[in-house]
Parts: C-alpha cells; structure tokens; sequence
C-alpha cells in the first residue's frame, strides 16, 4: 500500500487549518482504509502497550507505578514507527510523526492508535498524542477483558472505587519482568523488543522488577538501553519523558 503523510493541520488560504478541513481528511481516510481495516488478519504478539503495563504493574498491591499514565501511548507510538508506519521529525517537545504506511496490524489497540493518527483530526505532535491515543485506563480494561489481568473493584471509606489489576499467566508478567531486569541489571546485550519495551516504561520506578539493592545499577543502566533505541523510538520517548516531567512539576 502505498505510504501517506497525514497532518492533523492542513493548510488553507493564509496557512491555517479549518476543523473543516480536518474532518474531510479523516473522512477521506475512513474512506480510503475502511475494509483494509476491517479485514485485517489479529496477530498473535500483544501489543507492547500491554506488555509494558503488565511489567508497570506492581503485582503485589495491583497499582500502575505513578498512574503509568503516559506507558501505553508511548508503547504504541514507539511500535507504530518500529513497524514502519509512522516517520518522526524533531526532537524533544517539537517531535511530530507522519503515517508512511497506513496498513493495519490486526491489534485493536495499534490499529485505533493508527486511525487516530491517520484520521488527522488530532495534531501530529508527539506530546499532544500522547492524550488521545488509548489510554494506560482504556488498555488496563482491554487486558482485563482479554484475561491478562483479574480485576478488583473495592469501595474506601464507602465512597471512592479503588480498582486494582493483578497480572495473570496470560499476561506473562513474569517473564517480560525478567527480560527488563536482565537489561538493567547485566551487561548482555537485550533484544530489541526488551530495548523497546524499558523504552517504554516512562515515568516507571525500576523498583517494579529490580530488587532494592539493584536499583543503582538500573538507573545506571537506564540511559544505556534506551540509546539502542532507533533514532524515531528515541524521540517518542524524549518527548514523553519531557511531558513526564511537565506534569510532575506542574
């Protein structure tokens, strides 16, 4: 198929965008991507958005670390350009992305992330992206229907609804867990999915699958395997950790 570049800002006389000219690009999109979409063959691999947040999981008390509100849409921008369909361009909160291949990857949770991109209604810019592409919320819940996570749902002080997710063997918890600790905590080099996937776990305390005397270590590590990063992959995870850091101090 052949590759596009959507922007979510189309230029008009005097160079602005209209919301007009918006929906007429995603309509367009729809148009043109509807039955490759609806057709697409699931594949078997979850998507790193949920394997990032089954290692986020802190399997002990069933809360993400700090929320892990930005883990599942970092993963998912970080696996759109990792399978090609995404560009970046700029660095830091100036990042953007552009589609070069519009076709699907039978994930529901790539795929909407995808259409989202695709449809142009949204800025391009990473750090706005990060707010309307599946949330940590939405894809915990997905998880939860899919099995890899059992959920409980309590009352505190008889008003607020706590709900907590405990990763199941579906989730293969354990073993993801196991491969980012390998990465941070020794000197073999980690496979690309790993490098992806600790990439991924912005705003994430290493505390989640390194033992208390280890954390030194990973920290220490931490910046050397997100270097192995792809020159794209980097960026998405700059500019997340930049919007990280904004809301943190705000």
């Amino acid at each position: 198929m052949v590759g596009l570049a959507i922007s979510g800002e189309v230029p008009t006389r005097g160079g602005r965008s209209t919301m007009f000219d918006r929906f007429r690009k995603a309509r367009e999109f729809a148009e043109q991507h509807e039955k490759a979409f609806a057709d697409a063959q699931a594949r078997g691999e979850p998507s790193l958005a949920r394997q990032a947040l089954a290692v986020a999981i802190n399997p002990a008390n069933g809360t993400v670390w700090n929320g892990g509100r930005l883990v599942a849409p970092c993963a998912l921008l970080i696996e759109l350009v990792s399978e090609g369909r995404l560009g970046v361009s700029g660095t830091g909160t100036k990042a953007r992305v552009e589609i070069i291949d519009p076709s699907p990857l039978g994930d529901e949770d790539l795929d909407e992330a995808l259409v989202t991109i695709g449809t142009g209604i949204e800025s391009t810019k990473v750090t706005s992206l990060l707010g309307v592409l599946p949330q940590t919320k939405a894809v915990l819940q997905r998880m939860v229907l899919a099995g890899q996570l059992a959920e409980d749902e309590r009352k505190r002080l008889g008003l607020f609804t706590v709900r907590r997710y405990f990763p199941t063997p579906l989730s293969r918890r354990d073993e993801l867990a196991g491969r980012v600790r390998a990465a941070l905590t020794s000197d073999s080099p980690p496979d690309q999915r790993t490098i992806m996937l600790v990439g991924s776990l912005v705003g994430v305390h290493p505390r989640v699958c390194v033992g208390r005397g280890e954390v030194n270590e990973a920290y220490r590590r931490l910046p050397e395997v997100r270097a192995l990063l792809g020159e794209g992959e980097r960026a998405i995870v700059s500019a997340a950790r930049e919007a990280q850091a904004k809301a943190n101090s705000s």
